[in-house]
């Protein structure tokens, strides 16, 4: 992982400092991965409080504007928790004209980010373990 070298002082990275962090971490990766968290903080740092614009960044250290544009956007919150009512287990039956089809996916994620997916569950195994993943 790219940590970007300690400053001696706490004085804020120009242009010319992130370039050059920019320019290192292009030499020294070993593979083709994402920009770091301290790199993409360094480029907000730039625009945020040094009064540079999305373009002239993006122009100097090579990157596309329309990226900067997305991390400068404040990250959505998280979903509510939307709770979902199922009909009991007795109408889950596959010959109740109310019971969901024999074949589906499902996709539940909990507010800290666990999801979990399933596909191609008997209805029954479905109400079970929906119930077992809310609780």
């Amino acid at each position: 992982m790219f940590t970007p070298p300690p400053s001696p002082t706490p004085t804020p990275l120009t242009l010319e400092q992130v370039k050059e962090l920019f320019s290192h971490w292009r030499r020294t990766r070993t593979k083709i991965s994402r920009i770091p968290s301290p790199l993409w903080d360094a480029v907000c740092h730039l625009i945020k409080d040094q009064g540079y614009s999305p373009k002239q960044v993006a122009s100097e250290l090579g990157l596309s504007h329309h990226k900067i544009q997305l991390k400068m956007q404040p990250s959505p919150p998280a979903p509510d928790f939307i709770q979902v009512s199922l009909p009991s287990s007795a109408s889950l039956h596959p010959s109740s004209p109310r019971a969901f089809p024999p074949e589906g996916s499902i996709e539940l994620t909990r507010p800290n980010g666990t999801t979990l997916k399933a596909s191609g569950l008997d209805p029954k195994d479905l109400h079970s373990l929906v119930q077992l993943f809310l609780s």
